[in-house]
């Protein structure tokens, strides 16, 4: 009888054995989500996502197989690529899930109210760099292409703005008639360009080129903080053959603030692999 009682709890301590062996030995949950947090200010500002995960002991990107939601649709949208666009003032979290395990992002939205003008060398100018316009194939080359010229590169945004509100007697950023800008016209490829279709009409790129000619195509608003850098994260990542990586570009300005640029940026390789 004792050797059955014994055989009985031997087997007892055996599962429990085990059972601890199998909660230590479970994969814990290595979903992250950069930021960690997002403050959005202002009804045009945005925050792309990051999403990391693990596998075989190495960092990959889990940002387009994810799903993302949120707890306060009325206060945030956010889309199947990670990218949050704000709807009111308010707290809301983002779940971010890949089936077997999710993360809870704060997200915080302040001055939605707040009408800001557009501002031409934060906002406008960037475009130029992230569609190649100003490249050395395009109108960045020395006499430009198809009489419009811009500084290679972005480097004079004087010369830049010059060139897009004052030549070519006002055409190319009208105030008075902004949809038959020839900027937009062109960039949209409504009218013959040599460059071809650079800003579909429904993107947010269009959609901002015309506020900011509606606006009367300012060159700088009262006020705004100076451009100090921008980084990037991950600063480093170590990538398979035909995988991708989402990035996610900061700009920093001389006032202390911060903000999502990257969908402006532009990204260019050292080498091509």
């Amino acid at each position: 009888m004792k050797s059955l009682v014994y055989q009985y709890l031997g087997c007892l301590i055996l599962l429990s054995a085990l059972s601890a062996q199998a909660a230590e030995t479970a994969p814990k949950s290595t979903l992250s989500a950069y930021p960690e947090k997002v403050q959005l200010i202002g009804n045009r500002s945005r925050q792309q996502l990051l999403v990391s995960g693990t596998q075989d002991k190495q960092t990959v990107d889990l940002t387009r197989t994810v799903k993302f939601q949120t707890d306060q649709p009325a206060v945030i949208q956010v889309d199947e690529t990670g990218v949050i666009h704000p709807l009111a003032n308010g707290v809301a979290t983002v779940i971010v899930s890949d089936g077997a395990q999710s993360i809870k992002i704060p997200v915080e939205v302040k001055d939605f109210d707040k009408q800001t003008l557009i501002d031409f060398e934060h906002d406008v100018h960037p475009m130029f760099s992230r569609f190649n316009c100003n490249g050395g194939s395009c109108h960045g080359k020395q006499r430009g292409q198809g009489g419009f010229q811009l500084s290679m590169f972005a480097f004079d945004p004087e010369f830049d703005y010059a060139a897009l509100t004052k030549e070519s007697r006002g055409r190319r950023a009208s105030p008075l008639a902004p949809d038959q800008s020839l900027v937009l016209l062109k960039g949209a490829g409504k009218v013959p360009h040599g460059g071809g279709k650079k800003l579909p009409a429904n993107s947010s790129y269009y959609q901002l080129l015309e506020q900011w000619i509606a606006e009367g195509a300012t060159r700088s608003v009262a006020d705004t903080p100076k451009l100090v850098k921008i980084s990037a994260y991950p600063t480093e990542q170590i990538m398979q053959p035909k995988t991708k990586q989402q990035m996610v570009v900061t700009a920093h300005y001389s006032d202390g603030s911060t903000r999502d640029v990257t969908d402006l940026a532009e990204y260019m390789s050292s080498e091509s692999v």
